[in-house]
């Protein structure tokens, strides 16, 4: 369970820091699991998921909702940096 919190906190990091008009790509070491996120016109980041040549996941709504923030629209891409 604390892994996908870790995933999700990641991408939310990149969509708060950041604002592009294309995708964020995210594959694993293999390259058989792609994740793209990204963010609508509306600021409203999703995601998507693709294992080989099969979408898994069709784009999807990403986001919390906190009392007192709203992570789930608004949000722009400003920066992508990769992991060291």
């Amino acid at each position: 369970m604390l892994r996908p919190i870790l995933v999700l906190s990641m991408l939310l990091s990149f969509l708060l820091s950041a604002r592009a008009a294309e995708p964020v790509r995210i594959s694993s070491p293999d390259k058989s699991v792609r994740v793209a996120v990204a963010l609508t016109p509306q600021g409203q980041p999703t995601y998507s998921v693709r294992y080989g040549a099969t979408e898994i996941l069709q784009a999807s709504q990403l986001g919390l909702r906190l009392e007192g923030a709203d992570l789930s629209r608004g949000l722009q891409l400003t920066r992508v940096e990769p992991a060291p």
